[in-house]
């Protein structure tokens, strides 16, 4: 999700020259959550996730998830307590094997102090191979974060959820109905229409983030942005519009705080530093463009 304030002349997105002393942006606010926040990360094991399809050396989504993964590992702050779960990889994909798939949800490492070399054993272990029941990880991995807690997921998936149900949007809803503070990153890798409306969907109902990512540079960069959004519990706000890719093609609105989704790769709301390769919006304000990234 992508956070942007337009207001007559003034371009979008221009945290990373704001005084440091300055009240945030409106649009990209700090929660009042203090500390930084437990995270669990849930990465997709489903079949699909062995496409040998991110780059021209045969790279799979699998391990460009695994080396995006261990990145955000060895880059987490000084404090930062993350879990790790996976789902899809104990079976395989046939019709047959669809009731203990969608039941196939492994926590592999508890929220609590991070053990880099334990992180990455156990993420370099995960193997592509069943379904993919992205609802029910959903449900759990809100509950194996600490008791009242305020807390973050970040998802990675490729695909649709296979095993609805529960749905997963709905999922998303009920968690945030329930009052409980947490928000749900997401980042879908290589997916096509309604996984992206599914996962943007989940994003959007807990005040999360979305973004696309396609090669091994844009999901490291969605994986980074995520997780720091999690840690930190920014918290979006604005009229959600969908923006045009470019001058041309910018969409017109009044100005006003408003909230979209960045394609391939693109950074949370109320991120500083986003990650090169990350996309734009454009938005036409009292006649003139103004691109948020």
């Amino acid at each position: 999700m992508l956070a942007v304030v337009l207001t007559g002349l003034v371009p979008a997105a221009a945290q990373d020259t704001a005084d440091p002393s300055a009240p945030p942006v409106a649009g990209a606010q700090p929660s009042d959550r203090g500390a930084q926040a437990p995270v669990m990360m849930v990465i997709d094991g489903s079949g699909s996730m062995a496409a040998a399809d991110v780059d021209d050396s045969g790279t799979t989504r699998m391990d460009a998830a695994k080396e995006a993964a261990r990145t955000v590992v060895d880059a987490l702050p000084a404090g930062a307590q993350l879990g790790l779960m996976e789902y899809g990889t104990k079976t395989g994909s046939t019709d047959a094997e669809k009731t203990e798939g969608c039941r196939d949800i492994t926590l592999l490492n508890p929220v609590g102090p991070v053990d880099r070399e334990a992180l990455h054993e156990q993420i370099d272990g995960i193997t592509a191979s069943g379904y993919t029941p992205i609802g029910a990880a959903l449900e759990q991995a809100a509950d194996a974060l600490p008791d009242g807690a305020k807390g973050g997921i970040v998802l990675l998936s490729d695909g649709i959820d296979t095993c609805a149900p529960p749905p997963a949007c709905e999922v998303a809803e009920d968690l945030a109905g329930e009052g409980i503070d947490l928000q749900i990153h997401t980042i879908g890798l290589r997916v096509d229409d309604e996984a992206r409306d599914e996962l943007q969907c989940i994003a959007e109902a807990t005040s999360g983030t979305y973004a696309d990512a396609s090669d091994t540079t844009s999901i490291e960069g969605a994986m980074q942005a995520a997780t720091r959004a999690a840690l930190t519990g920014y918290d979006t706000v604005g009229t959600p519009v969908s923006g045009g890719e470019s001058r041309e093609t910018a969409v017109d609105v009044a100005p006003g705080q408003y909230l979209d989704s960045l394609p391939e790769g693109g950074g949370a709301s109320g991120e500083t530093g986003t990650p090169a390769g990350t996309g734009s919006r454009w938005a036409t304000a009292s006649g003139r463009s103004s691109a948020g990234r």
